[in-house]
Formats: structure tokens, sequence, C-alpha cells
């Protein structure tokens, strides 16, 4: 199996609508209140805001897209879907070579700073207390972290520096 990244749009409604399906039980566990409807409406307006959309595929077949904000050599994750691959499971976050794929091509894009954050205890939230860390580590990154807390949620800013 090869897992490939890529700065793109190039992707299906077909794509699209499969990865916000199997994301949608973690988007509406992350936001009190929310519906399909209004998580639907929120991620038309992230897309909207974004400039920069990473595609992350195993074979051709599309895992996961990240959306975010590029400034010069700096990216701000603004969102992220992460599909079943062809098996059903989301395993593939664990895998090294996914991991070291994202790592080569986050260098690849001559980025230095990753900047992301998520609420605490949410899906994106314990990905991140995880996978980023984790990944950080593999790709001698130093890593920061500031809580903040908007209304009654409390979050994590992070950033992650390339050295």
């Amino acid at each position: 199996m090869a897992y490939t990244f890529e700065n793109s749009k190039d992707w299906t409604e077909e794509e699209y609508n499969r990865l916000v399906a199997d994301s949608m039980t973690s988007i509406l566990s992350t936001f009190d209140g929310s519906t399909e409807e209004s998580s639907t409406e929120f991620l038309k307006l992230i897309f909207s805001r974004s400039n920069y959309f990473c595609l992350n595929r195993e074979d051709g077949y599309l895992l996961a897209m990240y959306i975010g904000k590029k400034t010069d050599a700096k990216l701000s994750w603004q969102f992220a879907l992460f599909g079943r691959d062809t098996n059903g499971s989301k395993s593939y976050i664990y895998n090294q070579d996914w991991s070291d794929s994202f790592a080569t091509f986050i260098r690849s894009e001559g980025l230095n700073e990753l900047n992301s954050s998520a609420i605490n205890n949410s899906p994106l939230g314990n990905y991140e207390t995880f996978i980023q860390d984790r990944d950080a580590k593999r790709s001698n990154a130093t890593m920061t972290a500031e809580e903040i807390t908007v209304g009654e949620n409390t979050g994590v800013i992070k950033t992650a520096r390339f050295n």
C-alpha cells in the first residue's frame, strides 16, 4: 500500500460526501447542539475561507482531507475529514508509513510551521494529542501548546516548528 499526500482540489463530489459521512459522528460529538445540516453549512464556510487543501490517498483511494490557510511558510489547519479506508477502518492514522509520508509531504511543501487548534477531549483534540505529537517527534519538529477557553469550551492551540 502506498500513501500519498498532495496539495490539490482534485476530489469528486462522491469522495467529498463519503468523507463527510465518515466524519459526521465525530463532528456532531465535537460541537454541542450541532446537527448534520448546521455541520454541513459549517464545512462549506470553512472551505470558502481556506486556500490550502491537502488530500491523502492510499493507492488512489481518498482517505482524508486537511483544510487550512497558508501564508508564506506557515500553515494553519482549519479542519480535517478522516474517511474510512477500503476495509472500513480509520486505523491508517496509526501506521508508520502513513505518518512518514505525511511528514515528507509537509517538508516538500516548504512549510516550516504548522498551527492547529481543537477542543479538549473532542475526536480532533484526541487525534492532536496522540497522533500529532507522535508525528512531530518523528519529524524533528518542536511542538508548543497554548490552552485557551472560549465560552464553555476549553481547547489547545498547537504549533509545530520544523527544525
